[in-house]
């Protein structure tokens, strides 16, 4: 009878767990799992997606086995030789030598296309056996299962927003494109296409370049991020809220508001993220919530339910701009190089008229209309909708996303 009693409790509690974590996880994600274990392709992400019976699509997920990444960074049987080896070349040298094309495309894989930034390089040497060959999984799992004490943050162009307007700028970092996670529910790790509807900015996507890549702790951060949104959808939520409520707090007493960014790096890449979003902005009525996104058709399914404190900003670059009108939907585009290659930048006064003369000659748009970043800070906001259209060059902040007497955000590569 003992023996039997003690089955029956075991049972009882790992019952208990798989509810537990059933219920934590963004509402239908068990059912984008597949038992595709090589690296995910094109295709493979934009298959069409079952919807579950809440009816809420969720994210495009596919299994993942870490190994195959890691020998993508090298064809040495050493993973660890091979990559020190990778290091000591410059990069452009490295890529023609190893021949770095998408098998589907016969081309050179895109910056966010390479499977390789599912795992930074300095993380995975870290967690490679002795001999340098194999990933030590548990390893991985223990390394990016670990909940952010931190979801919202400040990082260098947020933090020069909002000063002239009495307001603190902050935003949330998920991986760009696409995302390593563990499903701890089901006991493996997968990738989830955070991008969706990336099209043409994953050529110049900066969130895959620079210090998201070439340091370990960005990595790490967006890594975490995305575990602890898709296995605890619910914990997720009542941490941003609270830090949130924290930061509105801490912000009022110095007589300013709060303002927050969803994502320098990712999007919207299922519905019920999304509605979690719109859910939280009416819980924070105080807070002005603004995104940049691509995912259009999935913003305008659910149009009717975004609260009045949420703006969004429609990017060109994605797969779905043929449903956008840029003429009168706030939007973000970037500048082709070409218009201000021969000018200074951060740019200078006597330069500004030149720019604002050829950006309005190139979109087609009233050169009335045209502001730099720095123009736009002094003046109030206007009770007109999509009034102005802005340029925004280096080192700029992220003011005029923010501001719906903004119709067109105009971007300067950099």
């Amino acid at each position: 009878m003992y023996n039997r009693d003690k089955i029956l409790n075991k049972l009882q509690e790992a019952w208990n767990h798989m509810l537990a974590v059933s219920e934590s996880m963004m509402p239908g994600a068990e059912n984008m799992i597949s038992d595709i274990s090589d690296l995910p392709t094109e295709d493979e992400f934009h298959h069409d997606l079952p919807v579950t019976e809440q009816g809420i699509e969720d994210a495009p997920v596919k299994d993942i086995d870490p190994m195959d990444i890691a020998k993508s960074k090298t064809d040495d049987p050493n993973i660890a030789k091979g990559i020190a080896t990778a290091r000591e070349k410059p990069a452009a040298a490295y890529k023609r030598e190893k021949g770095l094309t998408n098998p589907e495309t016969g081309k050179p894989y895109q910056t966010a296309e390479r499977p390789q930034r599912l795992i930074h390089s300095s993380a995975l040497l870290k967690i490679l056996t002795p001999e340098g060959t194999e990933i030590d999984q548990e390893k991985l799992k223990q390394l990016i299962t670990v909940r952010p004490k931190q979801i919202i943050a400040q990082n260098s162009k947020l933090a020069s927003s909002g000063a002239a307007a009495g307001e603190v700028f902050y935003d949330l970092t998920l991986p760009a494109y696409q995302g390593l996670f563990y499903n701890e529910k089901l006991g493996k790790f997968q990738v989830v296409k955070t991008c969706p509807s990336a099209g043409a900015c994953k050529a110049y996507c900066y969130a895959t370049g620079g210090g998201y890549v070439q340091y370990e702790g960005p990595w790490l951060s967006s890594t975490r991020m995305i575990n602890f949104l898709m296995n605890d959808y619910k914990g997720f939520k009542a941490q941003l809220l609270s830090e949130l409520k924290s930061a509105v707090a801490t912000a009022a007493k110095k007589g300013k508001k709060v303002v927050l960014r969803w994502h320098d790096s990712g999007d919207f890449y299922s519905e019920s993220y999304l509605l979690m979003a719109f859910d939280i902005a009416r819980q924070t009525p105080e807070v002005r919530h603004y995104a940049y996104t691509k995912q259009v058709d999935m913003v305008k399914k659910h149009e009717a339910q975004k609260p009045d404190n949420f703006i969004f900003n429609f990017s060109k670059g994605g797969t779905q701009d043929a449903q956008v009108d840029f003429e009168t939907k706030k939007h973000s585009k970037v500048v082709p190089y070409v218009l201000f290659k021969d000018l200074t930048l951060p740019l200078k006064p006597e330069d500004a008229p030149i720019l604002k003369d050829r950006i309005a000659n190139h979109y087609n748009i009233d050169r009335n209309t045209l502001v730099t970043y720095d123009e736009l800070v002094k003046m109030p906001v206007s009770k007109e909708k999509n009034k102005y259209n802005v340029i925004v060059g280096k080192g700029a902040g992220d003011d005029a996303a923010a501001r719906e007497d903004v119709l067109g955000t105009y971007l300067l590569i950099h």
